[in-house]
Order: structure tokens, then sequence, then C-alpha cells
């Protein structure tokens, strides 16, 4: 490929011919010929050996990583000579290698030389040879093919009744008291939030069919709700022929390896919601948007806060109730632990349902509920927190000139949103 290369393992990486023209000069020479320069044209296949021998094999392999390496870069420069980024490995342009110009074949020289360089230095801090720290802080990852990537494996195990980790005491949030006015009008009414329209029964059965499942056995699963630690208004029963809908009843492991979670199914109450894309659009973006922040000076500051048992702490209004039913049982094994409204509805070989009375964390209208509720109480705080209020805000008398909704302090506490949507 060229004279500096000659008698180097880089030449013969990628059967690159050096009896072209000495290209001892200077590349800023060559600024004003860009038409002599772009598009560059891709490097070869090298050739592959006829040999079996495991060291040719796996030189073979460096050139061919080599080989593919430069040419993302040579991509890259073409994309941006020609003002859009593709973002794909689209074929590129194709030049015999004795029409390559000079200018070409001085780049080409240089993209080989860094490229070779970086896979070396990547080898020498082993990245490519065994991440066994990603692996230790990623969790669920594995390795393959010397990268780490999440793995896709069932994380769901058996239940055990004891372990699933629950709030020790009854202290709830009431879900409509604690939403923003309009939210909280919206979720007040069964109406609202669950569409029939469209909706077809029999993949409304076909979708209980397969998720209603209890993910252990009848004796650990009745053993659950004969705990007697579990908050009195976490589970509530109800006639099977009362259920609009059952959710499955299924554990994961929590970080300690021992304790689990318990994970509501409602993938048929999910079906008849209306789609949560209506209320807001909330994603996963979190990293995205701290990832496009910009600030003029060299730090920030950043508040975070975590919650505990957050969906576990939300009590839901009475119509949830029988559509967060999950896996009936024969009346007769839980006739201890039914209320005696129920007892007299059913007999003793009817079957049962639990309801579950706080907000499901399957639920698909779970996490924007949630997200209301804590934007509600954050938006609150900072509005009537006087260390949290600027001066320049406190001392605006003309409300047009703050951003956001804002309301006098004479307004009525129900008429207040604290918080923020879609279009603020």
């Amino acid at each position: 490929m060229l004279e500096g290369l000659a008698g180097d393992s880089q030449a013969e990486d990628l059967n690159v011919p050096l009896n072209g023209p000495a290209l001892d000069f200077d590349l800023k020479m060559l600024a004003s010929d860009f038409e002599f320069l772009f598009p560059l044209p891709f490097l070869p296949l090298p050739m592959k050996p006829s040999s079996q021998s495991s060291r040719l094999r796996q030189r073979f392999k460096r050139r061919l990583e080599l080989r593919n390496f430069v040419n993302e870069l040579i991509l890259f420069l073409n994309q941006m000579h020609d003002g859009q980024l593709r973002y794909s490995r689209g074929s590129g342009p194709f030049c015999p290698l004795d029409l390559w110009t000079v200018a070409q074949r001085a780049v080409l020289e240089r993209l080989v030389i860094y490229g070779k360089g970086f896979l070396q230095g990547r080898r020498a801090f082993e990245l490519t040879n065994g991440p066994e720290d990603a692996l230790r802080l990623v969790k669920m990852s594995k390795r393959e093919n010397n990268y780490v990537r999440l793995s896709k494996t069932h994380t769901q195990v058996p239940l055990i009744a004891d372990r699933i980790v629950e709030p020790s005491d009854d202290q709830v949030v009431d879900m409509l008291s604690a939403l923003p006015s309009r939210e909280a009008s919206f979720y007040s009414c069964e109406a609202n939030a669950i569409d029939l329209c469209g909706k077809s029964e029999t993949i409304f059965r076909e979708i209980e069919d397969q998720y209603s499942f209890v993910g252990g056995s009848m004796l650990e699963y009745i053993s659950y709700f004969e705990r007697s630690d579990l908050p009195n208004n976490m589970w509530g029963w109800i006639p099977f022929r009362d259920a609009k809908a059952i959710s499955g009843f299924s554990v994961v492991p929590k970080k300690d390896g021992i304790t689990q979670r318990k994970l509501l199914m409602s993938c048929s109450f999910n079906y008849l919601l209306t789609p949560v894309e209506e209320r807001s659009r909330l994603g996963m973006d979190a990293g995205g948007n701290i990832n496009r922040l910009h600030t003029d000076g060299s730090s920030m500051c950043v508040a975070a806060c975590d919650q505990s048992n957050a969906f576990t702490r939300v009590a839901v209004p009475s119509w949830f109730f029988p559509y967060q039913a999950v896996p009936p049982i024969v009346a007769s094994l839980v006739w201890h632990l039914l209320p005696e409204q129920v007892r007299s509805a059913v007999t003793r070989s009817d079957l049962v349902c639990p309801v579950y009375m706080r907000l499901p964390m399957g639920c698909a209208h779970s996490v924007h509920i949630l997200m209301q509720i804590n934007i509600k109480i954050l938006g609150r705080t900072i509005h009537h927190h006087p260390w949290l209020v600027s001066k320049a805000a406190s001392d605006n008398s003309d409300a047009s000139d703050l951003p956001g909704e804002v309301v006098s302090s004479s307004a009525p506490e129900g008429d207040v949103f604290y918080g923020c949507d879609d279009q603020t």
C-alpha cells in the first residue's frame, strides 16, 4: 500500500500492492483537491488462506477485523463529505487498487495505521478478552462474542410464600386523593379507563389462558395468603363469577438472590384499558435526556430521589378490584380467610378469587399514575418551600411571566395542578 508500510505486517494484512507512487508529502498540500479524494474507496477483502494452519487462520481473522474497522471509518468520512449520516453498513464505492489517487492512498495509509493501533490497544487492555467488571456491574448480563450482552434468560423462579417481601404495616396513599385533579377525575370512573370498543372476547380469553397462572405450587400459593404479616388492606376476596379479569401471580428474585418480589401480570386487564399513551408518553428516556444536557460550567448539581415499595403503597379505587383478581382457589381451602360477606355468597365447593387492592407493577397505567403522584408532590413542595422558590419568581407579580402553570395563593387546593404534562 505505501512505502511506510513496506516490510511491516500491516502491508500484508490487507494485501495492498506497494508499487504505487511515493507518498512522502504533507496531506495539507491536497486540501484543495477534494475531487480526487472523495468518495474514499473501501478496502478489499483480504485473501483467505487455503491452508488449515491455526496461525494462518488467526492472521486472516486479524486482517479481516482490521479491514472491517477501517471500512467503518471510510463509510463515516464519506457520509460526512455528503453531509448526511445514515448509520448503516451499506456498500461503499468500489475502485481498483491501481486507480486510487495519491490523496486516497495517503488517507487510507493513515487509516490503516490508526486502525491497527486502535485494535492492538483494545487487546492490550483486555477489552475484548473477558470484561469481568462489566459482567458484574450489569445485571442479567453475559459474555457473547467477546462483548457483554444483556441476557434474556427466564428470571421467574418458583413461588416460596415466606420469601416474598411485603410492607410490614397498613400505611397507604389513596390514589385518587394523591393524583392531580384532572387525573383523579379520569380514574375515578371505570367507564373512562375501560374501553371495550373493538376488543375481542376471544382474544381476551386467549390472553387469560396464557398469562393467568400461578408461578408455583398451590400449597405455596395458599400459604402466601395465610401469612400473618400481610397488611390487612392489601388483599380482598370475591366470588370467581364476579371477577372481570384474572392476572397471573408469579415472583422474581430480588438482588440478594434469596427474597422474592411478587409480580402480578395484569395482561387481560391491560387489554381492556385505554392506551396509556393518551395520558402521557413517559418511556425510558432518562439516560438519553441526561446525555443531551449542556452546561456552561464544569459541573452541575443533581438531585435524585428513590422510593421503596412505591407501587405497593398506593391504594386503588374499588372499581379496580374485580380487574385485579388472581387465579381462583376452591373456597373450602381458604374458608378461614374469607370475610363473612363472601362466605354468605358462595358454598365451600365454589371458586373464590383474591383481589389486589394496591397498584400493581404489571398494570399498563401504573407508571403513569405513580409519576403523576410524584410530580404533584414534588411540584407542591417546590411551590410552597421558601428555600426552593427563587427571589425573582416570588417578587414577580405578573404570573404570565413565570413558566408552566402558576396559580395564585388564593386558588382552591383542589384546582391546583403542581405537575406537568407532555405539552408543557
